[in-house]
Parts: C-alpha cells; structure tokens; sequence
C-alpha cells in the first residue's frame, strides 16, 4: 500500500514538540509575575521555582510529540528479518535546525556486515570494517539528562563520516536515553563480532 505523501517528520509535529513543553512552564513564570506584582512574593517566588520542574516534565512528556504516531505510519519501512532493528533519530553532520536536532526519523537496521538506516527521506548504509567507534556525544537535551546521541563514526572511500543516531522507540525522552545505553551496547557488541569475509 502507498503510504500518503503528507510528511511524517513534518514541521507541525516538530514546532508542537517545542510549543507544548512551554505551556508546562509558562504558566508558573507569568503567575509569579502577577503574584509579585499583587505583593504575594512568596507565592511568587515558589511559582518561579516551579518553572524549571515543570519545564523538565514538559521536555520529557512532550519533547516526542506524536511519536508513537510516527512509527506506525512508517512501519512500512522496517524489514522484519533483520538482527537488530531500532525506531531512531537521525542527523549528519551538516544538518543544522533550531527545530528540532533530529534530520530524519527510521529504522536502525543491523546485518550481519553493515548498518543501514531507512527514514522517510533518508537512506544509509555503512559496511562494518568501515565503522571505526560508537560513542555517547552531547546533544541539546544533555544538561537535562533527557538525551544524548550515540555517535557512530568511521572512514568510507577515504573519506570520514559522522552519523549521529538517538533511539525514539519510547514516549519519554528520558525512557529513550535508557534506551540509548542498550543500543550502544548491542552495536558495541556487533561490532566486536567482526565483519563476515568474502563477500
């Protein structure tokens, strides 16, 4: 079945992944600034200091708007045989966007000789004896402790390449980043099994 031609990773669901997280703070910042003005300054200042918690459970609950949503509408794409297969986000190195970190969104895919990622636009695909290291990077939800990318780094046709892979198999971000530490220990460990020979 063709699958619709409106966009999966689509400017909508990320400008929701940045606008809801800031309705579960904004509300305690602008109520401070009434209660301060009304002279309650203590209520206000507790309010103020709401605004950090409730800016954290916003980027967590929120900051993967719809992403359910986004797996079932590209389960199309993700191959049933494979040994090793993730829901991800994906960026290379000359992606830049104030929306959202992530440039695409797809399947991880993990063969016996090669990793390849299949995404709505996107497709990869990286021999092992290419791939040098795997190795946690910062990212912008770092200082939060809700993210950080798994960094996937390597040399092909001379040339070195940077893949940067976050996991969205999970609704929270800070379920996903739990998830990120199981993912480099699977790669690490396909990694150490060797590249088969001979073909």
């Amino acid at each position: 079945m063709k699958r619709s031609v409106r966009p999966v990773w689509s400017s909508y669901r990320k400008w929701m992944a940045n606008l809801l997280p800031l309705l579960c703070w904004v509300p305690f910042a602008v109520g401070g600034i009434v209660l301060f003005q009304e002279g309650l300054r203590t209520l206000a200042f507790v309010a103020w200091a709401l605004v950090p918690l409730a800016g954290w459970f916003g980027i967590n609950l929120f900051g993967l708007y719809q992403n359910e949503a986004m797996k079932r509408e590209l389960h199309s794409l993700r191959p049933a045989d494979a040994k090793l297969v993730r829901f991800v986000g994906i960026a290379t190195p000359r992606h830049r966007s104030l929306l959202d970190a992530h440039e695409d969104v797809g399947w991880l895919i993990l063969e016996e000789d090669s990793l390849r990622f299949v995404g709505e636009r996107k497709r990869i695909q990286l021999a092992k004896n290419e791939i040098r290291s795997v190795r946690f990077r910062p990212n912008v939800h770092s200082l939060l402790g809700l993210g950080r990318w798994i960094a996937i780094e390597g040399t092909h046709e001379g040339k070195r390449f940077l893949l940067r892979v976050e996991p969205r198999e999970h609704k929270t971000l800070r379920a996903n980043r739990k998830e990120g530490a199981r993912l480099l220990d699977e790669l690490r460990a396909w990694l150490a099994q060797g590249a088969v020979r001979g073909r």
